[in-house]
């Protein structure tokens, strides 16, 4: 029975060091403090023929075969052979508790998600109560008032996750149309609706994006892509061209104010550099042609925008923006024309905006 518990003892001081080896002294120490190991030379012995049979019938592994002069043997659990047998600390349980708490209460009862929060729930309960609690409710995202909202499909969420995760093709119907394959590569979200971004047929110049609630999943093909096209789009998001250029744009001081000089917020997903002169922060971004992002550029009190000037596109060099938007250029003329484009859009949508306060200001009569 002593040998037993102390090799239950033993295997519980191995997992809790996760992927990381654990010297033999080290085990030794740990077993001495809890009292159920003596001290001695013989009791090390004792303790040395344990891990060596542990590791001959494949429960853990050592760092090196033998030991090395006054150098002890270390130790990690073999996961292949005992896969399930692993302990976290309070602080991983802990911040495993917190991560649940940055996933929306809306998706946490996607398929793909509620192993993860069932398994993690399990781990919590050697947690104490409260700590657990406030874990799990310490990060709340606040959703903009304009923020859309989609409903799905879990089972149909579930065939598509399956069909990214083991590469497989996918048989699909969109927007009621006739039944077409694609090779699905990420599901994302954009403005709280979920697009897949999948290749049509095995032709990879054929990129698109769906809107998960008008496509409905009919099942998995076996035919694979080489994993060349999902490390090609991965990154990709809107199959449509957007082309971005450098601009500047001005706004109130208090957009920025109150930040340290070196913690000044970023105002803009592809900021890249702001300065605050006087009473507005001038954000440096990198633009893009077309409505979308005019539209959103204006839901901000914008003093003014500009195209980008010499000092915009020196900083852009040596940030090297160019690893990240391939086609964005540095070309002072093609930069300005760019800008001009977008202008029209962005005139487009605040005509829009100006028939709508004159509809307002009609309701004065009533």
């Amino acid at each position: 029975m002593k040998k037993i518990a102390l090799t239950l003892e033993v295997l519980k001081i191995i997992s809790e060091n996760g992927n990381r080896f654990t010297s033999t002294t080290e085990i030794h120490h740990i077993l001495e403090r809890k009292g159920i190991i003596e001290e001695g030379k013989a009791a090390r012995k004792r303790l040395q023929r344990l891990l060596n049979d542990l590791k001959d019938y494949g429960y853990i592994e050592s760092k090196t075969d033998e030991a090395k002069g006054k150098i002890p043997q270390e130790w990690r659990i073999n996961l292949r052979q005992l896969p399930y047998f692993i302990s976290y600390s309070e602080k991983e349980l802990i911040s495993l508790l917190t991560l649940t708490s940055f996933v929306p209460e809306k998706y946490r009862n996607l398929p793909v998600l509620k192993p993860a929060f069932s398994a993690i729930d399990r781990l919590g309960v050697m947690v104490e109560e409260t700590k657990r609690e406030k874990a799990k409710e310490s990060f709340k995202s606040l959703p903009i008032p304009v923020e859309r909202f989609t409903h799905l499909s879990e089972k149909e969420v579930e065939l598509i996750f399956k069909a990214i995760i083991e590469n497989k093709g996918l048989v699909i119907s969109y927007e009621g149309k006739a039944a077409f394959e694609i090779f699905p590569i990420k599901i994302f979200t954009y403005n709280g609706v979920f697009y897949l971004s999948a290749l049509k047929g095995n032709d990879p110049s054929k990129y698109r994006t769906y809107q998960l609630p008008k496509l409905k999943a009919i099942a998995m093909t076996n035919r694979e892509i080489p994993l060349f096209y999902y490390r090609l789009y991965k990154d990709t998001f809107f199959a449509f061209k957007e082309n971005p250029f450098l601009m500047k744009v001005e706004l109130p001081a208090d957009y920025a104010e109150g930040f340290e000089k070196d913690k000044l917020p970023i105002l803009y997903s592809t900021q890249y550099h702001i300065e605050i002169e006087g009473n507005k922060a001038i954000s440096y971004i990198v633009g893009f042609t077309g409505k979308r992002f005019a539209s959103w550029l204006l839901f901000d009190e914008i003093i003014n925008m500009e195209p980008a000037d010499e000092k915009a596109i020196n900083i852009a060099k040596e940030k090297r923006l160019r690893k990240k938007y391939s086609n964005l250029s540095y070309s002072l003329k093609q930069n300005r024309e760019k800008f001009r484009e977008f202008a029209k859009d962005v005139k487009t949508i605040i005509e829009m905006k100006e028939e709508l306060t004159r509809n307002l200001n009609k309701l004065r009569k009533f």
